[in-house]
């Protein structure tokens, strides 16, 4: 009976990864190589395909707007022909930057400003059922003493009104917290899929 390579090389790419969890081994060593080697030759075959299908293919129907980017994706090799051509690089790349500069900008505000914003405005009273005005309330209370924590002015006051922020800190506490938990989540579910993997499709337990 000729061996199922589709499974046996995974359970063994699966095994050795997992000799980490003893020691850093050469088996471990080479599946870390094997798995950035594998990844930057799958980059690669992206990276043509879409310089295929969005430069050339425009080219070849006509839209010659496209060979600007042709050259300013030639331009950023400069730098390794010496000193002579060095310089030209800036071009390429001052367009990048400037470019990616101009869409964080764009959508900067809305993401981490007004979004978030709209989300903390939520109708404390007479929303759709109790449970979702407990939730509004819940969300705004740590809105405020979170960002009330950070208010230095309020946080240094003697007596009472200094220890008020504090309560920002819990909420903070918690946030963190479940933000830990869930990238233990995360991990578990990474882990689960390849436990199930070996015991259900390769040893058919």
């Amino acid at each position: 009976m000729n061996p199922n390579w589709s499974l046996i090389v995974p359970v063994l790419l699966t095994i050795g990864i997992y000799t980490l969890l003893v020691k850093e081994t050469k088996i471990y060593r080479f599946i870390e190589h094997l798995f950035v080697g594998t990844t930057m030759g799958y980059t690669l075959v992206v990276a043509i395909r879409t310089i295929n299908t969005t430069g050339v293919a425009q080219v070849a129907a006509g839209n010659y707007f496209y060979l600007l980017a042709f050259v300013l994706g030639i331009l950023i090799f400069a730098r390794f022909f010496g000193t002579t051509y060095s310089w030209l690089n800036r071009y390429p790349v001052s367009v990048l930057v400037g470019s990616a500069i101009g869409v964080t900008f764009r959508g900067l505000p809305e993401q981490t400003f007004i979004s978030q914003l709209r989300a903390t405005f939520l109708p404390l009273i007479g929303a759709a059922d109790p449970m979702t005005s407990f939730n509004n309330i819940v969300i705004f209370v740590s809105f405020f003493f979170s960002l009330l924590y950070f208010s230095y002015t309020i946080t240094n006051r003697p007596g009472r009104l200094g220890k008020i922020p504090n309560i920002g800190r819990y909420f903070l506490m918690l946030y963190f917290g479940a933000l830990y938990g869930n990238v233990i989540i995360q991990r578990a579910a990474m882990f689960i899929p390849r436990i199930q993997f070996l015991i259900l499709d390769f040893l058919r337990l």
